[in-house]
């Protein structure tokens, strides 16, 4: 029996199903090619271990798949025992991600691994080749430029760009408040350069529009603070709200391209880094999109 036919496998049963454990195999792989090798391992076999619509294991596939989790479950922590018992997780991120959606997910993994060694800093232009060298794990950004050889992206969360403006400020959607108070009202955001700032600013001129940010800010807190103070308005994205602003309407721009956060590994995650993705995939599944203020504008 081929072994890496028989990984292929526990990834396909534990995930249920070919597309869903796709994105969790931690190498390079594409859907014919792990298709082919599991009738090869059928075929070595000689058995059927699953049924493919809708998916679900036989009985020889429940035998293969009960005698080959522990094993390939169990290898990382044989790694980490046999590097004197050090668990060890070192991530690159974007600030944003760090503030508003890494703290949970990581109070969780550090319940659930004990003594964990984390190391975190912000993800930068040497982050993927690091990665793809084996000095991080896992890089988490909103924007991961090209993607070196052997490192696998996959998107996790779509977030809306948002504009947080006093309540009496004129324009009833999206077209009309830009047209209002484009180049006119101080704007309030990151620096030009951030990614959010860039689409928004392409966004603009496809409709012919400019408005240079007034107020370059560090942290998205920071825009937030500055446009509830009455300065202009703030230029933020969807999770940077976690509370009504009195005084405050939150206008969704839809319509506007979305900024998307990737994670990005290399090569076999170990089991920690593994599980930190999937409790992100979970917090990303659980967060409400548009629901990120007090008021929902039409478009």
């Amino acid at each position: 029996m081929n072994i890496h036919h028989l990984e292929l496998f526990y990834h396909v049963a534990r995930h249920q199903g070919i597309s869903r454990a796709l994105p969790r195999i931690p190498y390079g792989i594409q859907q014919p090619a792990v298709s082919a090798q599991l009738i090869q391992l059928e075929k070595a076999l000689g058995v059927v271990l699953f049924r493919r619509r809708p998916f679900k294991l036989t009985l020889e596939g429940e035998k293969l798949f009960a005698f080959a989790r522990p094993f390939f479950e169990r290898l990382d922590d044989v790694e980490n025992e046999l590097r004197n018992g050090r668990r060890y997780l070192r991530i690159a991120s974007a600030e944003a991600v760090i503030r508003y959606h890494l703290p949970e997910p990581l109070r969780s993994l550090k319940a659930e691994f004990p003594g964990l060694h984390l190391t975190m800093r912000a993800i930068d232009d040497r982050s993927l080749e690091q990665l793809a060298h084996g000095e991080l794990d896992l890089v988490i950004g909103a924007e991961s430029g090209a993607i070196p050889e052997g490192v696998i992206e996959e998107t996790l969360i779509e977030m809306r760009m948002l504009l947080l403006a006093p309540d009496e400020a004129k324009g009833a959607g999206v077209p009309e408040f830009l047209n209002r108070h484009a180049g006119e009202t101080p704007l309030i955001s990151l620096p030009e350069d951030q990614l959010v700032c860039r689409l928004f600013a392409d966004e603009l001129a496809r409709r012919g529009l400019v408005w240079k940010p007034s107020l370059e800010l560090g942290g998205l807190d920071l825009v937030r603070r500055y446009a509830a103070g009455g300065f202009g308005v703030g230029l933020l994205v969807e999770g940077a709200l976690s509370e009504e602003l009195p005084g405050m309407r939150v206008i969704p721009l839809n319509g506007f391209p979305r900024l998307r956060v990737s994670a990005c590994h290399a090569g076999k995650m170990n089991s920690i880094a593994a599980r930190l993705l999937e409790m992100i995939r979970e917090w990303a599944g659980r967060m409400r999109l548009g629901k990120v203020g007090r008021t929902t504008e039409p478009t």
